[in-house]
C-alpha cells in the first residue's frame, strides 16, 4: 500500500468541489466563423456556454460546446428547454 495523505491534504482535496462538465459537439458542412489561431475560443453570448473551435485542431467544421454547473446537470437530466427552465 501506499502512503496515507494527512488531514490537510485531504481536507483540500474534499473543499476543491466537483461537477458536471458537458462537452457537445457540432458539426457543420462549412465553417461560418474565423479560423485563425486567434479564434481558438469563440465569443459566446449565452453564459451557459463556452465554444471551442476544433477545426485549428484538424477536426474541419467542429465546434465543442463545453457547459459546467448547473446547466449541464440540467442536461444531464433531458432538459426539455433551451432557455434552461427544465
Amino acid at each position: 500500500g501506499g502512503a496515507l495523505l494527512s488531514d490537510e491534504k485531504v481536507e483540500a482535496i474534499h473543499a476543491i468541489g466537483m461537477g458536471t462538465e458537458n462537452k457537445i459537439l457540432l458539426r457543420f458542412k462549412r465553417d461560418f466563423w474565423p479560423s485563425t489561431p486567434d479564434h481558438s475560443y469563440i465569443n459566446c453570448t449565452d453564459p451557459r456556454f463556452r465554444l471551442l473551435n476544433l477545426d485549428l485542431l484538424g477536426k474541419k467544421g467542429v465546434i465543442v460546446a463545453h457547459t459546467s454547473p448547473p446547466w449541464a446537470r440540467w442536461l444531464t437530466k433531458g432538459g426539455k428547454h433551451v432557455d434552461g427552465e427544465g
